[in-house]
């Protein structure tokens, strides 16, 4: 038989980068779409160009705020579980305005839309390339811009979260320039809107978890079929360790003493099938 040696070194090769792969990733269960999202949010932006702008390094906390009180531009909403059956359903919303007398207005955050921008409007050309997030079902039929770049001209700042929206012209100058990249620019088709008293009313109905979001949810441009569920096992831990209480795991076989009187085992496991069910121990 004739061996290819070069083909040999390349399997070899890819052999012990999956053993390597293996041993940074212990986690059983870890997607590989998981690991891609965590090297994105990792990334630190590299502007190129004469004028480098300020580095961004995205991190990935999550504090929860309490009730409809701490409605504010830039609070990002956290749909609770069964609480929607349409776009909204497990969804993230950025609020962009907040009133109590002229209503909310946000921008959902893990949409991601068939569409690029090139798609809906050809003459952005600089961004064409640039995925598309569906806002929400209200507005014209126009496009909202978020980055975290605040010398861009003509840009505003949303609260104190560090996003700013606007600036269209100065950033695609700067994109053809080579001086930016242009995943650094999230776009939303449409937009999210509440008559006023109407979002504070479905906070206080437990709809909707009001949260603080870090850059690195707020701008990442994939994975975000994942998102809503990684911002909630966050604040699940959040409240765990804010309550002296540690996550394991029960065991589904279950012990001898466990076994009742007809010979049906009592487990931890809904349906009786599968793995335990998570138990909270005190730490």
């Amino acid at each position: 038989e004739i061996i290819n040696v070069a083909m040999l070194r390349d399997r070899l090769m890819s052999a012990s980068l999956s053993l390597m792969l293996v041993s940074v990733w212990p986690a059983v269960g870890t997607s590989l779409s998981r690991m891609q999202l965590a090297v994105v949010a990792a990334t630190p932006r590299v502007s190129r160009g004469s004028a480098p702008l300020a580095v961004v390094k995205p991190t990935r906390s999550v504090d929860r705020l309490d009730g409809s009180g701490a409605l504010a531009a830039g609070v990002v909403l956290v749909a609770e579980p069964g609480g929607f059956d349409h776009y909204f359903m497990e969804s993230l919303v950025l609020l962009i305005e907040h009133s109590e007398s002229r209503g909310s207005r946000g921008v959902l955050l893990n949409h991601e839309m068939p569409w690029q921008v090139h798609d809906l409007n050809p003459m952005l050309g600089a961004f064409g390339a640039n995925q598309v997030f569906l806002g929400g079902d209200r507005g014209r039929d126009t496009m909202q811009m978020l980055h975290a770049l605040p010398s861009i001209g003509g840009a505003k700042a949303l609260a104190e979260t560090g996003i700013y929206y606007g600036g269209l012209e100065a950033a695609t100058e700067l994109v053809e320039e080579g001086q930016l990249e242009p995943e650094e620019f999230k776009f939303f088709y449409k937009t999210s809107e509440w008559l006023p008293g109407q979002l504070a009313k479905e906070v206080d109905d437990d709809l909707w978890t009001p949260v603080h979001l870090d850059l690195g949810w707020l701008l990442q441009q994939s994975g975000q079929k994942h998102m809503w569920e990684e911002v909630r096992s966050k604040l699940v831990e959040v409240a765990l360790v804010a309550n002296g209480l540690k996550l394991t795991i029960a065991d589904p076989k279950p012990a001898a003493e466990e076994v009742g009187t007809a010979g049906t085992a009592v487990t931890d496991s809904a349906g009786g099938g599968g793995g335990g069910r998570p138990i909270y121990d005190k730490g």
